[in-house]
């Protein structure tokens, strides 16, 4: 056991030789040589050398207690220097790596994380478009093989070529026409060209379908043409679709006291009027039908005492005088008068 002791303490005496405070300080880096860098120190750099440095401090401070332990007989005041210069660099050492290394390290991660991404970006990118590259060629292969085949489907049929005279029917077997001529039937092997007269093809009279209920005869398909334009009218009272309207106050009829105009009435009035603009004509009916029932409906009409629609000739002044006026003696009396005085 006490070999063993020598031995180790001879081992720990050679290492506190070799190791000083000078060392652990050089293995931050030389000053010189990182001044002279004209890069500096990278944060990788940095944080290996200082992590490097605390370990090896912190053997030292490790190694001198055992060496106080172990030897008592060893200079304990240069010991206790060299303790208090390696804990100094340990604690120096563990400042770097939590404040500094850290801090920076969170600072550049982001950096770092979108340098990467970028990188991912640009490379998932470049996989892409070399896939799209080959995808292009392949289909550029398929369409010339693709054009190859339609330009075949334009080439001669040999089958074609061969005498069609063995494919032809008989001349006994073909149909003949009602209305052949008797001169043309007597030759049927040699080949003549038809002289049989062109007959149009009976087609069956099909009446057109009506538009309106008012323009044609009240049938079951007019019948059925008024449901359908009601579901119409209800449908585009109803839909949310947009749909082009007339404008505000234009459908609005004799003043709100005649209605408003409906789809139907619409259709008729350019009915109308495409026909008058085409046939440069007026319909006078339809203009005598208008004009009477704006006089029926006027603002004020002064035959007939009605005003916006309503008749007031009860105040006119005719009825004011038969009403206030008295009936002069010996004058002409009325038919109703004189049956009650022949009553009497």
């Amino acid at each position: 056991m006490d070999k063993q002791l020598d031995l180790a303490t001879s081992s720990i005496k050679a290492v506190l030789e070799t190791l000083s405070t000078d060392s652990s300080l050089s293995s931050i880096g030389d000053k010189k040589k990182t001044s002279a860098a004209t890069g500096g120190l990278s944060l990788l750099d940095l944080k290996n050398e200082a992590l490097l440095s605390y370990l090896h401090n912190s053997v030292l401070v490790l190694l001198g207690k055992l060496e106080r332990s172990c030897n008592a007989d060893i200079d304990t005041k240069k010991l206790e220097e060299l303790e208090q210069k390696a804990v100094r660099n340990t604690v120096t050492q563990r400042v770097v790596l939590e404040k500094g290394v850290r801090g920076l390290e969170s600072k550049v991660s982001y950096q770092v994380e979108k340098a990467l991404r970028a990188y991912a970006k640009s490379k998932a990118e470049a996989e892409d478009k070399e896939k799209k590259l080959a995808e292009k060629e392949n289909d550029e292969d398929d369409e010339d093989d693709e054009e190859d085949g339609d330009l075949l489907m334009f080439k001669p049929n040999p089958k074609l070529l061969l005498n069609n005279n063995n494919n032809k029917p008989a001349a006994a077997d073909k149909p003949k026409s009602k209305h052949h001529r008797g001169s043309d039937s007597e030759d049927d092997d040699e080949p003549k060209a038809s002289t049989e007269k062109y007959q149009v093809p009976k087609i069956s009279a099909v009446s057109q379908q009506q538009a309106h209920p008012d323009a044609g005869p009240n049938t079951r398909g007019n019948k059925r043409q008024v449901k359908n334009a009601l579901m119409e009218d209800y449908l585009e009272a109803t839909s949310a679709t947009p749909v082009a309207e007339p404008s505000i106050g234009s459908t609005i009829l004799d003043h709100g006291r005649g209605g408003i105009k409906s789809a139907r009435d619409r259709r008729k009035e350019k009915e109308i009027r495409d026909y008058e603009e085409t046939n440069y004509t007026r319909l006078t009916s339809i203009q005598k039908r208008e004009q009477s029932n704006k006089k029926k409906g006027g603002r004020h009409d002064f035959s007939n005492d009605s005003f916006f629609g309503e008749d007031w000739g009860f105040s006119s002044k005719s009825n004011v005088d038969s009403a206030t006026k008295k009936r002069r003696s010996g004058g002409a009396a009325s038919v109703w008068d004189k049956t009650k005085k022949r009553r009497r």
